[in-house]
């Protein structure tokens, strides 16, 4: 019989010093972990896997996103999946606009970065949001599950 994960195995390249320390992120990512294996079984072992976590400047990500995605300007965060067997995908963040993004929404630059974090790892579950009612659906699951962990 298979031994359930705890969680993701995180690796963090670049991380920002006031993400260092997170105990916010550290929950919230292991209820993100739970929430998705309940609802994701099937995906189940993908969510056991590493997942990087990569912060850059807004040149850097307008460069990735131009190159991955054909669009020319800067954005919030880029999911990769990954190559390898071990590995779950990558996540890209960009500090900059996180940091916008965090006033604009009224709340912490954590909680903007958790947003974005289950965000990223939705696209990695193979959500998206480029047709309206896929949008729907990937957008109320994430509101959903962020504002369940951030309400309580």
């Amino acid at each position: 019989m298979s031994k359930k994960p705890k969680s993701f195995l995180i690796e963090f390249v670049d991380l920002p010093k006031e993400f260092e320390s997170s105990e916010v992120f550290s929950k919230f990512q292991t209820y993100c972990f739970d929430s998705l294996m309940k609802t994701h079984e099937s995906s189940a072992s993908k969510l056991a896997l590493e997942l990087s976590l990569v912060f850059i400047t807004s040149g850097e990500m307008k460069a990735l996103n131009l190159e991955f995605r054909g669009q020319n300007k800067v954005t919030d965060v880029l999911s990769f999946e990954s190559p390898f067997e071990t590995g779950f995908g990558e996540l890209v963040f960009c500090l900059d606009v996180m940091e916008k993004q965090a006033v604009q929404n009224n709340w912490s630059l954590e909680m903007e970065w958790c947003w974005l974090f289950l965000h990223g790892v939705l696209h990695l579950l193979g959500y998206d949001h480029e047709a309206d009612k896929e949008a729907q659906v990937m957008f109320k699951l994430q509101e959903d599950l962020f504002f369940s962990f951030f309400n309580t």
